[in-house]
């Protein structure tokens, strides 16, 4: 089997023809053109050979988390992949050709043709939401395969992709005894994922800790099975993020460090924006690279809670709270929760010349909406198919050719378990709250980082904690990320927002003014920024 993080695969029903790809190794099998960079290995038998696609930290690894494994066997291409294809694996066509890359750019050097029409209603996701959506690319004919779905090619049968609705088939009943045991459930999960770390023989893992639940749980589990852990959380001493989480580490008695959080992050990390999520996400997904700072070598083992407020709950209560009642009132409330304000995101329509019911006819088709019996699953689906997906996506990829990424919340069982919960167990984290009362009491004492008490009231921490708000007067690490201190970002960004318009004209050869009204939301003006840059690099290839 060929381990590789880079791949490209043209498929012809008139047999194999030419990749020519500086520094990809190439086969060429029946109607097949596999190139890949990597050892040039044995990757099976005469006409069939296999690959797994994922991270490059992960090619010594026998069982990586995130992964797309690809088969050639009987003139047919197959695509299996992890629950919901957070490894990225593009599409297109040409004529009768198909095409798959790992990377979008790859695909573009290959048939540069394929990098036009612009996608507008991607392009308008991508401002509003910070992210295209599900499959969507900001190329028309690129497409990204979507998540939970598997695919398949041949000549006979052409190009096939079906879901597989992983989410919402043989969900465990939970109003019987499993809805007595349900913690424990959670917990045996949670604690075979960590059994499962990929360590070498006296090597410490580290973990990224947050002031939050999902971060300590793991932690608090790892370390009640003597896993020893090296903490770090990045960020200013002040930051309450920074706080609580050196409070937490207090507690469990871990080695934690502060890593540095420098204004310039949205600058400093820029070209792994555009080399990883190219261009794709909102800017502000730069900010879990803060962790290449860490002091640990190739391959270590990284520990992350990617998921666990997701499927625990988190969102339930930020978008379920508006009381709707029906689907078309629901997919409302994610794009008003989910995005910038309505009158903004309407002025971006108009100006891209995209219908108003644009983003919740899209959000219901990325969440499946009709495909879910209850409002709260559905708005699951879709935070973790898109938000998650992309989020989670993208940070494995910007840490993944250093470290093994490891997220044990990241787990269909798991998925399928919160999937099947009332909406009542999973709003305000509730779900996490009986977690650490009925496992780690003591750190149920510790608000989280977003809130001001605790889950166990307890009389000297929360003394201690007022205190601590009283004199320090923690500030929020996330103003750091919006580039609200670099006054070299901001520069960025209003040159970007004045180019705009002359990058969709000559790059895109598309006629778009940027609405002012728009233009002035700092979350918009980032992702333009991000928009501009991409545009740029295109223009190269093209």
């Amino acid at each position: 089997m060929i381990v590789s993080d880079r791949l490209l695969i043209r498929l012809s029903p008139h047999g194999a023809a030419e990749v020519a790809a500086a520094g990809f190794h190439c086969r060429r099998l029946g109607r097949a053109t596999i190139a890949w960079m990597g050892d040039d290995a044995a990757a099976g038998h005469g006409e069939e050979i296999e690959i797994l696609d994922t991270f490059a930290a992960e090619t010594a690894s026998p069982a990586p988390q995130i992964f797309n494994r690809i088969a050639w066997r009987d003139d047919t291409l197959s695509i299996a992949s992890d629950p919901l294809n957070l490894k990225p694996l593009y599409v297109a066509r040409d004529g009768e050709e198909v095409f798959f890359a790992s990377r979008l750019l790859d695909l573009v050097k290959l048939r540069p043709a394929l990098a036009r029409p612009l996608d507008r209603e991607a392009l308008l996701a991508l401002l509003v939401f910070g992210h295209v959506l599900d499959e969507q690319t900001l190329h028309q004919r690129i497409r990204r395969l979507p998540a939970d779905s598997a695919t398949t090619w041949s000549a006979a049968a052409g190009l096939q992709t079906r879901l597989r609705h992983g989410l919402i088939s043989n969900l465990p009943d939970v109003t019987g005894a499993l809805a007595r045991s349900l913690l424990t459930d959670i917990d045996a999960i949670i604690s075979e994922r960590l059994r499962a770390l990929p360590m070498s023989p006296g090597q410490r893992p580290v973990i990224a800790l947050s002031g939050g639940f999902d971060s300590r749980i793991l932690a608090a589990r790892a370390c009640a099975m003597n896993i020893p852990l090296h903490a770090y959380t990045y960020g200013r001493w002040r930051d309450r993020d920074a706080v609580i989480a050196r409070w937490i580490a207090r507690r469990l008695r871990l080695d934690h460090q502060l890593l540095p959080y420098p204004d310039d992050v949205l600058r400093r990390h820029r070209v792994h924006f555009l080399d990883v999520t190219e261009g794709q996400d909102d800017p502000s997904l730069l900010q879990i690279a803060n962790l290449l700072s860490l002091p640990h070598p190739q391959g270590t083992v990284l520990l992350h809670g990617y998921g666990g407020g997701s499927l625990l709950g988190d969102n339930v209560s930020n978008w379920m709270h508006d009381d709707a009642q029906s689907r078309p009132a629901l997919l409302a409330a994610i794009v008003r929760k989910a995005g910038i304000p309505a009158a903004k995101a309407s002025a971006l329509a108009a100006s891209l010349g995209v219908a108003d019911d644009a983003l919740p006819r899209r959000v219901s088709a990325a969440a499946e909406a009709e495909a879910y019996p209850y409002h709260h699953q559905a708005l699951m689906a879709w935070d973790l198919k898109n938000r998650q997906r992309r989020f989670i996506g993208e940070h494995f990829g910007l840490l993944g050719h250093r470290f093994k990424v490891r997220a044990p919340f990241y787990d269909a069982r798991l998925m399928k378990l919160c999937m099947a919960l009332p909406a009542g167990l999973l709003e305000e984290r509730l779900l996490n709250r009986l977690y650490l009362k009925q496992f780690f009491p003591r750190l149920a004492q510790i608000p989280h980082d977003q809130e001001a008490t605790p889950v166990l009231p307890d009389v000297k921490d929360e003394l201690l904690m007022a205190l601590i708000d009283k004199l320090l007067r923690p500030t929020n690490i996330w103003r750091h990320t919006l580039g609200h201190d670099d006054r070299e970002a901001q520069r960025l960004m209003t040159e970007s927002v004045a180019a705009f318009s002359s990058i969709m004209r000559e790059i895109w050869d598309e006629a778009v003014d940027l609405p002012a009204a728009a233009a002035s939301d700092q979350r918009v003006r980032k992702r333009i920024w991000g928009f501009v840059d991409y545009s740029r690099r295109l223009a190269k290839l093209i």
